[in-house]
């Protein structure tokens, strides 16, 4: 048999003083001065409600505009996983040409696809087999140190 006293259960919050509760949410509650079941557009003054009204409609109208614009553009969405150093790259071209970095990349990717169109550009001797089910290859460019350095250290498992 155990020595242990018995378990007493505790209430999570104990009885704690409704100005302390309203100092510690600061703004976040009504006034303990409003009267209950008030609430605190009623003691807005007419033109202050319509402000509030008017900010809250062109917020409602700012979002709208926002999901409409993510919407259109998911189509032409992507996700890459780049290196840190090629981001870094991307992002001061972009800041120095004062373009965006979708831009940037874009640009860049159409001119490699160019040039490897016309036979310019090769993967030729930067492509080994892959230990992924998905894909038959890996690509490694030489400048991608990371993962080159990461090729080299799985070359010894084979």
């Amino acid at each position: 048999m155990s020595n242990k006293p018995p378990r007493t259960s505790r209430p999570a919050l104990r009885n704690v003083a409704p100005d302390a509760v309203a100092s510690y949410l600061g703004d976040r509650t009504p006034s303990t001065s409003q009267a209950p079941g008030t609430s605190a557009n009623e003691n807005l003054t007419p033109a202050e409600l319509e402000k509030v009204i008017a900010m809250r409609q062109r917020v409602s109208r700012q979002k709208a505009r926002d999901r409409d614009k993510a919407r259109k553009q998911a189509p032409n969405r992507s996700l890459f996983l780049l290196p840190d150093d090629l981001r870094r790259v991307l992002a001061l071209i972009a800041e120095q040409e004062s373009v965006s970095q979708s831009q940037v990349a874009t640009f860049l990717l159409y001119e490699a696809l160019h040039q490897y169109q016309e036979g310019k550009l090769s993967f030729e001797g930067h492509k080994r087999a892959s230990n992924s089910p998905r894909w038959q290859f890996e690509l490694v460019h030489p400048n991608d140190i990371k993962r080159a350095a990461q090729r080299g250290s799985q070359s010894g498992k084979n």
